[in-house]
């Protein structure tokens, strides 16, 4: 029995869009790691970590970096890429620190944004104001002043 065209166009979308979300979610598809054993039930201290326990995550990834700073102490990259980690960990002081640090030695708007995210969060709208004008200023028409 012959089907009507619509239902065939309609088979032939649907198979298309399953074809096009396998092969545009294979890069990104992350192969499962072995894990430990995990108790049965979560712990609220599991699920929202403490601001201690954030900065003790932070100090831990940043440890490689900060040793690649000791070698390099004005490598402004670096000291962005320390800030992106103390920023994540929403230690925003830290943050502000490091991203201070790779402006002082490479005015960049990309760090100026994220400089003044890190004044924002951390309570201090006067200064992410003033630090994302000078980004502003550096590079007027750079996509990135949109966030943070």
């Amino acid at each position: 029995m012959e089907q009507p065209a619509g239902l065939r166009l309609a088979v032939i979308c649907l198979l298309s869009g399953i074809g096009m979300g396998i092969w545009l979610a294979g890069p990104f598809r992350q192969v499962p790691q072995p894990q430990a054993a995990t108790p049965a039930v979560a712990h609220a201290s599991d699920l929202n970590p403490t601001p201690t326990q954030w900065k003790h995550g932070a100090d831990k990834q940043a440890e490689p970096l900060l040793a690649l700073l000791r070698q390099s102490p004005d490598d402004p990259s670096l000291l962005a890429e320390i800030g992106k980690i103390y920023y994540q960990a929403r230690q925003f002081p830290t943050a502000a620190k490091y991203y201070e640090d790779s402006i002082r030695v490479n005015p960049d708007a990309v760090v100026l944004v994220k400089l003044g995210g890190a004044y924002h969060f951390g309570g201090d709208d006067d200064r992410a104001i003033s630090a994302w004008n000078h980004a502003l200023r550096l590079d007027p028409n750079n996509p990135m002043h949109c966030s943070t």
